[in-house]
């Protein structure tokens, strides 16, 4: 006899009941309500669903997991400057807060490695 997951009607079935039991989950709903506070938009909603359903698999990953969104909710909420900066060394980081220095004291659009070593 095949397990019920063989067969797509045996899988729609418990699909449709995963789901059921998944949209109550808390970590599921906690993670809505979070991003429903931050955005409202469709949009938004269409970022937080896009990881959890890209990471859906035949055999490795078959239903959603309440970790799936948990796991979207902080990849949105991640600010991309700090990602920017993650892996910088303290040399770069050095070079970019005094460029930002000379930026603001010169006023110009633009710097270069030479006018932050000079000074100017």
């Amino acid at each position: 006899e095949e397990e019920p997951c063989a067969t797509w009607s045996g899988y729609l079935e418990l699909w449709r009941k995963h789901l059921d039991e998944i949209v109550d989950h808390p970590k599921v709903i906690q993670a809505m309500k979070s991003q429903f506070h931050l955005s409202a938009d469709l949009y938004s909603l269409k970022q937080l669903l896009a990881f959890p359903l890209s990471r859906l698999g035949r055999h490795t990953h078959p239903f959603l997991e309440p970790s799936d969104f948990v796991q979207s909710l902080s990849f949105m909420q991640q600010d991309p400057r700090a990602l920017l900066l993650r892996d910088v060394s303290v040399l770069e980081l050095c070079l970019v807060v005094a460029m930002k220095r000379v930026l603001d004291l010169t006023n110009e659009e633009s710097c270069n490695f030479e006018m932050i070593y000079d000074g100017k």
